[in-house]
């Protein structure tokens, strides 16, 4: 799993961690011993949020492959024609952990996706509405209403991924704003 080669040169990975059919695309922007911080894309090569890993929830890491050829071409398109968001956040630069994230999340008012476990599919979406060093209290908003419908409590120590900034939760952030609004 060792990457530091193509590091320098920003390469698109696929990393898999549930299985050898499903998989992320993206670019690592920071790596420690525990976790990688990488930028992924959709299917058709646009940006798509941020997500950072603990490393012992990936199966592999796969370079220099035929669809990666591909999305190389579709990440040029992008670029000529600049359509897609880039985040200028400096915070991503910067390698953050899981705190600065939900730290940066609580005070921007982003929805999160995390996981204690991927292998299990357990995903929880929502905003944070308190970080600590030993927890952190998501208000869950529903996918399919964009409505909050509970409040979870999990450690911060249990999360293995955290995804933000993502078209999903973006949109679904809109939504939420947006029926709060007419709402209130």
């Amino acid at each position: 799993m060792d990457n530091k080669e193509n590091h320098g040169k920003k390469s698109l990975i696929e990393i898999y961690t549930t299985d050898e059919e499903h998989f992320s695309v993206g670019i690592i922007i920071h790596e420690t011993e525990e976790n990688i911080f990488f930028n992924f894309f959709d299917e058709q090569g646009k940006e798509d949020g941020f997500c950072l890993l603990k490393k012992a929830c990936i199966l592999s890491m796969k370079h220099n492959t035929d669809y990666l050829k591909k999305m190389a071409f579709y990440r040029e398109y992008w670029e000529k024609n600049r359509i897609e968001k880039k985040s200028e956040n400096t915070l991503y630069n910067s390698g953050p952990d899981f705190s600065e994230l939900l730290d940066y999340a609580e005070k921007a008012e982003e929805i999160v996706t995390i996981s204690p476990n991927l292998k299990e599919e357990i995903l929880i979406t929502g905003y944070v509405k308190s970080h600590n060093e030993g927890e952190v209290e998501i208000e869950c908003i529903d996918m399919e209403t964009a409505m909050p419908y509970e409040i979870i409590s999990i450690s911060t120590k249990d999360i293995v991924y955290l995804e933000i900034e993502s078209i999903d939760n973006s949109l679904l952030r809109y939504a939420n704003k947006a029926l709060a609004n007419k709402i209130s």
